[in-house]
């Protein structure tokens, strides 16, 4: 399954300015894992190897991952089950 919206929001706090600055998203998924992908050009989606995304990030299992420019994170998480314990994780 996938799912692709946009999130429109004034580009200057300036209320003469009323130009608008919009992202683009896209989410894929399955039972156990999942990819979310952040542009700021609705194009880039079409062709994802032709450029950089401004973020990434995905689910597989219990490992977790994203990339934000140059930045990335990877988490082996666990689940306890109880919300008042909090969850290991591992970086």
């Amino acid at each position: 399954m996938s799912l692709t919206w946009v999130v429109s929001q004034k580009a200057n706090p300036d209320p003469r300015d009323q130009s608008f600055k919009s992202n683009y998203f896209t989410i894929r998924w399955q039972t156990n894992a999942y990819i979310m992908r952040m542009s700021t050009n609705l194009a880039d989606f079409k062709h994802p190897e032709d450029r950089a995304l401004g973020m990434e990030s995905g689910r597989y299992d219990n490992y977790y991952w994203t990339i934000f420019g140059s930045n990335f994170q990877f988490t082996d998480w666990t689940e306890t089950g109880d919300p008042d314990e909090p969850a290991t994780a591992s970086i």
